[in-house]
């Protein structure tokens, strides 16, 4: 595998205001959050929940859809080399404080276990996504910064990625309860850390930007496969 050879200026490691509202703590703009009522049981969730549910399968099976058709492109024009070559390679590797094994249960293209699918807990489990797609979102601020240094012609096509995040977000805010949803402490950007947004290497770069879109791409691939689970019941 040849090494990444593009030329680009290093991109801002902080080309945000820090006193600004980033869209992940108010992923519904102008719309009121119409959470779910609460349930007692998983097995009682009513027709408003249940719409609320297939909403978010939809938006997650169209982003997956999207991600997936895009990955081969992306990987063989950055990389000079296939997808499978590239996630062989990089299989075992994250970025500290974004993913966590526990929370996606599953490697990418690959399903979710049915075992894990019969102990999710639909509110507990929505949380948990909820938060974990607040850190790509900011994750994704730093790699559409990598793409605009280097003139990518992907740039667009990961700001779209950027507003299908939005959406889940979203879709999410309805299914868990005003409750829940107030002991939420947002994700904040210094998650990512300064010595991960300061990589000098261009090479290094591409590859931490294809970690953030590799998890993505899972993190919608497992939204899918559990929303849809819950569709199902």
């Amino acid at each position: 595998m040849s090494a990444p050879t593009a030329t680009c200026g290093t991109s801002s490691s902080d080309p945000y205001l820090k006193n600004d509202k980033p869209y992940w703590t108010n992923p519904c703009p102008g719309v009121p959050t119409l959470s779910a009522e609460k349930h007692s049981s998983e097995e009682s969730l009513s027709q408003t929940q249940k719409d609320f549910i297939h909403s978010l399968y939809k938006t997650a099976e169209r982003a997956k859809n999207e991600a997936e058709k895009f990955k081969d492109e992306y990987v063989n024009h950055t990389f000079k080399t296939t997808f499978s070559d590239i996630h062989n390679i990089h299989k075992n590797r994250i970025i500290q404080n974004l993913t966590r094994d526990e929370e996606i249960p599953k490697e990418l293209n690959k399903n979710v276990s049915v075992e894990h699918l019969k102990k999710i807990e639909l509110q507990e489990e929505s949380l948990k996504l909820y938060k974990y797609m607040q850190r790509l979102a900011i994750a994704f601020e730093q790699l559409i910064e990598d793409q605009r240094a280097c003139n990518s012609k992907f740039t667009d096509k990961f700001e779209n990625f950027t507003t299908d995040i939005r959406l889940i977000l979203c879709d999410f805010r309805d299914i868990i309860d005003d409750e829940k949803m107030k002991s939420i402490k947002d994700e904040t950007r210094d998650i990512l850390e300064e010595k991960i947004r300061h990589e000098p290497q261009l090479s290094h770069r591409h590859v931490r930007d294809w970690l953030i879109f590799r998890d993505y791409i899972n993190a919608v691939q497992y939204i899918t496969q559990i929303m849809n689970y819950f569709v199902q019941k």
